[in-house]
C-alpha cells in the first residue's frame, strides 16, 4: 500500500489548525514515518529530550505505541509521553483502512507548573539531559484545560477525515488491501474465511495475515468480526428486524454465538443494544 500526501496543501491546513490551538500538528504515513508538521520544528522542549540518544528512542517507540493502538481501535487517543507531557492521535482512514495518522502534542496538561515539573523531573531523572535548560523549556510550555485538548481533538479528527474527502491523503482504489476491504464489507453474510478469501485474491495465508496486520491493525478474523459487529451494530439502530435475522445478516448463523460475541464487543448484549439506544 502506497498512501499519497498532497504535501504543499497539507502544510497550508496543518498552519490554520496552529493558528486556531496553537498546538504543533504532524501528518505521519502508516509506516510511522513524518510526512510533515507545522511549526517545522519540534519545541525546545522535546529538542532538549532528544539529545539523550534513550530518550530519543523512546519518544518514538511512544509514538509508535500510540499509532499501533489508535490503528487497532480506529479511534483518536489522548495519552502521556514518556517525559511526561501530553499527545494525541487520531488515524486517517479511508473507508476501514488507516493510511497514516495526525499527531499533536508537546503541551502540557497540568494544573501547575510546580506539580507538571514535579512529574516530569522524575520521568526524566535517568536521562542524560540539562535539567536546568528543560526546566527552563518546560516553563515555557503553554498549559491547556482538558476541555481545550479535547476539543482541539475533535477538530483534528474533522481534518482527518477532510484530508481523504479533499484528496490531501489518497490511496489507490486497486489496492489489494482496499479490494480486501470492499469484498469483506459486501460480502459480510457470506462465508469468508481465510481459504476462500486466498483463492479470491491469489494471494497465500501468510500474505493475507500481512495484509491484515499491516492495514486494518489486527488479524484478518479479528477484523471481519469487527466489521460485523459493527453492521450489527449499524442494523439495531435503524432496522427493526429481529435479533436473530441481524445476525443472519452480518454472517452470523448461531444466534447464541452472535450475542455472546456482541456482548463482547459491545459491552451489551444485542437486546439490551438496542433498548439503550
Amino acid at each position: 500500500m502506497a498512501p499519497i500526501f498532497d504535501v504543499a496543501n497539507l502544510k497550508i491546513l496543518l498552519r490554520h489548525f496552529y493558528i486556531l490551538t496553537k498546538i504543533r500538528i504532524t501528518v505521519f504515513d502508516d509506516s510511522f514515518n513524518e510526512i510533515v508538521s507545522y511549526p517545522p520544528d519540534i519545541s525546545p522542549f522535546c529538542t532538549i529530550i532528544r539529545t539523550d540518544k534513550r530518550a530519543m528512542t523512546n519518544c518514538l517507540l511512544c509514538d509508535q505505541k500510540a499509532c499501533l493502538k489508535a490503528k487497532k481501535t480506529l479511534k483518536p487517543i489522548i495519552y502521556t509521553c514518556h517525559a511526561g507531557l501530553t499527545e494525541a492521535i487520531t488515524p486517517i482512514r479511508i473507508e476501514n483502512i488507516v493510511i497514516g495518522y495526525l499527531f499533536f502534542g508537546h503541551i502540557s496538561q497540568y494544573p501547575d507548573f510546580y506539580t507538571g515539573w514535579l512529574h516530569i523531573s522524575e520521568n526524566c531523572r535517568d536521562y542524560s539531559i540539562d535539567t536546568d535548560a528543560l526546566m527552563a523549556a518546560f516553563k515555557n510550555t503553554e498549559i491547556f484545560s482538558d476541555d481545550y485538548i479535547i476539543a482541539a481533538l475533535q477538530i483534528m479528527e474533522t481534518v482527518a477525515s477532510y484530508l481523504c474527502v479533499s484528496h490531501l491523503a489518497l490511496l489507490k482504489r486497486d489496492s489489494l488491501p482496499l479490494r480486501i476491504d470492499a469484498y469483506i464489507s459486501e460480502h459480510l453474510s457470506d462465508d469468508l474465511s481465510s481459504s476462500i478469501l486466498c483463492v479470491q485474491f491469489n494471494v497465500s495465508r501468510t500474505k493475507l495475515f500481512h495484509i491484515a496486520e499491516q492495514n486494518y491493525g489486527m488479524g484478518i478474523a479479528e477484523y471481519i468480526r469487527y466489521l460485523r459487529i459493527q453492521n450489527a451494530k449499524n442494523l439495531l439502530q435503524t432496522t427493526s428486524l429481529p435479533i436473530n435475522e441481524v445476525a443472519s445478516r452480518v454472517g452470523i448463523v448461531d444466534y447464541n454465538y452472535f450475542t455472546k460475541m456482541f456482548k463482547k464487543s459491545v459491552g451489551l448484549t444485542p437486546k439490551d443494544f438496542r433498548k439503550e439506544i
